[in-house]
C-alpha cells in the first residue's frame, strides 16, 4: 500500500496508472490531469479541480474532454469526476 502524502489517493491499482500514462494517443496535458484527479481523490469536483491548476479553463477541460473520450473517465450532472475501473480497459491492457 503506497504511503499517504496528505493526499487522498485514488485506487493503487499501479498497472491501471501504466495504461492511462502510456497511451501514445493522450496529451501530456491530460495524463497530468488524471494524475492530479488521483491526488484530489476520485469523484472529486470539477470546480475544485479547476481552482487547483494554473492552466486555463479551456485547456483543463480539453485534457479533461481527451480522458472523457478515451474512456478513462466520467462525469457525473453534479460535475463529479470519476476514474473508470480498470477493468473497462481490458482491451488497453499493457
Amino acid at each position: 500500500m503506497p504511503k499517504e502524502n496528505g493526499h487522498k489517493m485514488m485506487s493503487t491499482n499501479t498497472r491501471f496508472s501504466d495504461i492511462v500514462l502510456e497511451d501514445a494517443k493522450l496529451s501530456m496535458s491530460a495524463k497530468g490531469v488524471f494524475v492530479s484527479i488521483g491526488f484530489l481523490g476520485n469523484g472529486c469536483k470539477l470546480e475544485k479541480l479547476l481552482n487547483r491548476s494554473t492552466d486555463s479553463t479551456a485547456a483543463l477541460l480539453k485534457a479533461l474532454e481527451e480522458l472523457l473520450k478515451a474512456g478513462y473517465i466520467e462525469m457525473d450532472a453534479r460535475k463529479n469526476i470519476h476514474v473508470k475501473s480498470p477493468a473497462a480497459f481490458g482491451s488497453k491492457a499493457l
